[in-house]
């Protein structure tokens, strides 16, 4: 956090907060934003303990126009980006991914492969458009940067201990294949001979690098690691954050390089490495504009208002400590001229309402993106509140039909369904539906996403004939438009398979439940949970058509799968063994029977 203050052109006074918001924040403003800083927690660092600290800073700051994520990352070297130590990497959309991709999120599927999935959201387009700027600055020479970092070492000259530049001499990269020696903390007894050669840089300022940044929950310190997913993503840069914030709140990502991802970590350029970090995120501030038009949504500006502080937040987390490793997050507020004022809320000098225009769609991006951290943490009803409020806001600030209220709509109607509140969500799915299909067409990913969901809130309510139809729409549409072996397609082919069960029609359900089974091992595996999951219920059809003894071979596969994965005592696994013993019972009765 240090380095993130001594940027600050003005600290303001501290403000109070709310009681479950446990976040220590530092106010101040940079060339006419107010700025409030945060960092993660001492040693609690990665992608759900930024999410965490963001969601409370959020739901205490409710007028946030948009979001600088600010501190320290491994760098990776290529032949494309020479990217070495004390430069800076921002993250920037490319044509695979929008500038962030989470590489250890996905799926394990056939021979072991790991399959990526989910698309992170992009930077707002005020900050993509202000890097444009910037980035073509610094081509021609135009750089602030070190400039920046001097007035600072000028004002504090203590701070040049921590955060000054170490020197070339001290930017080691060794290959890829050669390890640490572990004996020792720095890289003073490594085999110099395993050093790469590079050719020297004329001036100590920091290169700034944009591209995809790479993100997870693990340290990555391993080269040749490093190098196969670089080449493989268009990797520019490792850390540990960004992943975590990206579809909550309208970000941008700057990581000031401390090492090179490899098992020659140190924290000689950590300090450092955070300074020219929030020195770009300033110099950045200066490019982005806090003028506003006239307000036109009055609902969602009532919303954002809170006590005691009405502007939007910003956080830089630069830390300089391995611990707490490549920092939080940044958001950056409305722009007033008297900042101290408008945070303090004195009621005899309050100044009126700053119009948010164009900033108002960020802020109900901001509202949804709320709803989406909260459903992912399986908080359904608080989710389903900040659904609520971005539909409202959505709706009266784009319209009913655009794509992005659609979009909360239908994420309202997911966090229904989770509460089981079947037949709300049936009425909004119905109108998602009818909107993407007139927005986006009838066969678009997003809208037979809706149709499923539509198809799972009718089951929910016992309304299977209607479900049937809807899942066998969807399915139908989704194998011609990925193919018959797609997850999405099995997905759909499952429900279906369930609707008829639930209409006693085993032996139609049968075939279709044998689908999904083959089709689900041939690409997640056998012992997958989807992949099982289907195997009961295939189970349970051939039981209800008295196929004991083939019910009997399924549920103990079933029994058998789900025992090594989730344990013996687990629910589902104790479930499987019933269906089993049942399965076993009646075939002994029926044989001795006939």
């Amino acid at each position: 956090m240090a380095a993130a203050k001594l940027m600050l052109d003005n600290i303001h006074p501290k403000l109070s907060q709310a009681r479950y918001d446990h976040n220590t924040y530092v106010f101040g403003d940079i060339d006419g934003h107010n700025v409030v800083i945060a960092c993660l927690p001492f040693g609690d660092y990665g992608t759900t303990s930024a999410a965490v600290v963001a969601d409370q800073m959020l739901c205490t700051f409710r007028s946030v126009r948009f979001g600088l994520m600010v501190g320290i990352g491994g760098g990776v070297p290529n032949v494309s980006a020479d990217v070495r130590l004390g430069d800076i990497v921002v993250s920037k959309p490319t044509n695979t991914f929008n500038g962030v991709v989470q590489y250890d999120f996905g799926k394990t599927i056939a021979a072991g492969r790991f399959e990526r999935t989910g698309a992170l959201s992009k930077p707002p387009h005020v900050l993509l458009t202000a890097i444009s700027h910037l980035q073509s600055n610094h081509i021609i020479g135009i750089n602030g940067i070190s400039n920046i970092i001097t007035k600072v070492f000028t004002q504090y000259p203590v701070a040049a201990a921590t955060f000054g530049y170490p020197g070339q001499q001290h930017d080691q990269l060794f290959v890829s294949t050669y390890e640490h020696e572990v004996s020792t903390a720095d890289c003073s007894r490594c085999d110099r001979s395993q050093l790469v050669s590079r050719p020297v840089r004329n001036s100590k300022d920091p290169q700034v690098h944009y591209g995809l940044i790479a993100s997870a929950n693990q340290v990555m310190k391993h080269g040749g690691t490093r190098d196969r997913l670089a080449e493989e993503l268009q990797i520019l840069c490792f850390e540990m954050e960004a992943a975590g914030l990206m579809d909550h709140f309208p970000c941008l990502v700057i990581r000031g390089i401390c090492d090179y991802s490899d098992s020659h970590k140190n924290k000689q350029w950590q300090g450092y490495a955070a300074m020219v970090a929030a020195a770009y995120a300033k110099e950045l501030l200066s490019e982005t504009s806090g003028n506003h038009t006239t307000q036109q949504c009055n609902p969602v500006n009532d919303k954002t208002d809170i006590p005691k502080s009405t502007p939007a937040v910003s956080t830089f987390s630069p830390s300089i400590d391995n611990t707490i490793q490549q920092a939080c997050s940044a958001l950056l507020c409305d722009s007033t001229k008297h900042a101290v004022v408008e945070l303090a809320r004195h009621p005899e000098t309050e100044m009126p309402k700053k119009p948010l225009g164009e900033d108002v769609v960020v802020t109900l991006s901001i509202i949804h993106g709320r709803g989406r951290s909260l459903y992912e943490q399986e908080k359904y009803d608080s989710a389903e509140l900040a659904f609520r409020e971005a539909v409202e806001g959505r709706e009266e600030a784009l319209g009913k039909d655009d794509v992005d209220t659609l979009n909360s709509i239908h994420w309202l109607g997911r966090s229904l369904s989770k509460q089981r509140k079947y037949q709300a969500a049936e009425s909004l799915l119905q109108q998602v539906v009818g909107g993407r299909e007139r927005a986006l067409g009838e066969k678009h990913t997003d809208t037979l996403t809706s149709i499923q969901l539509l198809g799972c809130s009718l089951y929910g309510q016992k309304k299977y004939y209607a479900a049937r139809q809807t899942f066998q729409r969807v399915a139908d549409a989704r194998e011609k438009v990925y193919g018959k072996e797609h997850l999405d397609t099995l997905e759909s082919i499952y429900w279906l398979g369930r609707t008829l069960y639930k209409s006693q029609k085993y032996k139609v359900a049968e075939p279709l439940f044998q689908e999904v089974v083959e089709g689900r091992e041939r690409t997640l595996g056998r012992l997958c949970k989807d992949t099982l999951e289907s195997a009961q219920w295939l189970g349970r059809s051939l039981y209800k058509q008295e196929k004991y003894k083939a019910a009997r071979t399924t549920f103990r596969l079933v029994a058998e799968g789900r025992k090594e994965i989730l344990g013996k005592e687990h629910e589902d696994t104790q479930n499987a063994i019933r269906w089993l013993q049942g399965s076993q019972r009646l075939l002994f009765y029926s044989s001795n029977n006939s």
